[in-house]
């Protein structure tokens, strides 16, 4: 069967079921990595509050995570494109479970964030992993979907864990990070359905160019990514102090709830993405994903009530929905299958690094204007990426036809 035809060339076309379903259910993990603990920052502070810098530091147990997936994200894309992809995935879903879990035992925020490093180069692994394992198994036109579907899937497994973790943290806020024990189930069903793909060096895949010092794409899409994280992480981070200061008797499950309500819409539009990714071009895609993002925060900044806010966060979450498989995707278009690890690691470390930087980079916009006030000011800059992504498009006269 020829590649050209959508399927891989060293696959059977039907889909294999229940590895595709452990592809997803790992991919999930990704996300509860901050949605688990979110609902639980308010807690950490209180419990911490003696602490020097107790509040920005409980703010970026959250983040910490990220940056460490940020910087190992590279190294693991080098490191399964050399050694492979299923054992740096099950000695990582290890890390993940226990590290993960420590965290609820913690007995000061030093040991804390120690917890959540070991957590985030865990999640680096793991996420370029999955993402690399679906462009193994999968040709252009199956990848499509199936890259739609995992992000999909991750916006679902989010409600699970926000839900959750909201719901614990009106007990304790430690028992927050007993949820992160899921990996430890998932690992011996991995070690039993997920296999190492063949022949991937000998793949010419679907990539337009290889990936090289002299080729640009991936670090623009790895820059894109940087700054949509940015913005979409005032979300877990900050949503749980805008929700208090609306209502300073809020509980951790509505918070939870509100919070998991980006996952809904994002989840819907991670199905429409394969739709709207065969009318439109790659810039295109990502003109309307700002364009969305800015309409997000535009509510988030009149927002006067937890139903506006949560309409704000339905907004921002489809256009997460879109993000997350399109960067994927037009990662897959760029490299060749020898260095789709490398690719997909430094795109995903632009995504890590946006988590982490979220809170500092929103910080001085706080100081300055207040917290809606800096919701209007990334409202401003996302209209004016879409602009000048729009701009570029126009100048560059593309088709909106898929590449």
């Amino acid at each position: 069967m020829s590649p050209t035809d959508g399927s891989h060339p060293f696959r059977p076309r039907e889909d294999n079921k229940p590895r595709l379903a452990i592809l997803y259910m790992v991919s999930t993990l990704t996300v509860m990595a901050p949605a688990a603990a979110s609902p639980a920052v308010t807690g950490i502070y209180e419990a911490f509050q003696s602490a020097p810098g107790a509040e920005l530091w409980s703010r970026l147990t959250l983040t910490v995570p990220p940056l460490f997936s940020a910087i190992g994200a590279v190294f693991a894309g080098r490191l399964i494109d050399r050694f492979g992809r299923r054992g740096p995935l099950m000695i990582a879903l290890l890390a993940y479970g226990i590290a993960g879990s420590a965290g609820g035992l913690a007995p000061s925020l030093t040991l804390l964030m120690a917890s959540r490093a070991v957590l985030g180069l865990a999640v680096a692994v793991i996420m370029v992993t999955a993402a690399t394992l679906v462009t193994d198994y999968y040709g252009a036109e199956e990848r499509r979907r199936v890259l739609a579907l995992q992000s999909a899937c991750m916006s679902l497994g989010g409600i699970a864990y926000f839900l959750m973790g909201g719901v614990l943290v009106d007990i304790h806020w430690r028992l927050a990070f007993a949820v992160y024990a899921v990996a430890l189930v998932i690992l011996p069903m991995v070690f039993a359905l997920i296999n190492e793909p063949p022949c991937r060096t000998q793949d010419q895949g679907d990539g337009k160019a290889e990936l090289s010092g002299g080729d640009h794409s991936v670090f623009l899409l790895a820059g894109a990514a940087l700054f949509g994280m940015i913005t979409f992480y005032m979300v877990p981070v900050q949503i749980p102090f805008y929700l208090q200061q609306i209502d300073p008797d809020i509980s951790g499950t509505a918070t939870g709830i509100a919070i998991a309500s980006t996952t809904l819409t994002s989840a819907l539009f991670s199905f429409l993405y394969m739709r709207i990714r065969a009318r439109l071009g790659i810039l295109a895609v990502f003109t309307v994903i700002f364009a969305v993002m800015a309409s997000g925060t535009l509510i988030l900044f009149v927002a006067d009530s937890y139903l506006v806010i949560v309409l704000g966060l339905l907004t921002m979450g489809s256009s997460v929905g879109l993000l997350f498989p399109h960067l994927s995707y037009s990662t897959s278009l760029v490299a060749i299958p020898a260095h789709r690890g490398r690719a997909l690691g430094l795109v995903n470390s632009g995504i890590f690094f946006g988590q982490f930087l979220s809170p500092l980079a929103v910080h001085p916009l706080i100081s300055a204007f207040g917290l809606r006030g800096a919701f209007a000011a990334m409202a401003a800059l996302c209209a004016l990426s879409a602009v000048l992504v729009f701009g570029t498009l126009l100048s560059r006269q593309l088709i909106t036809q898929p590449d």
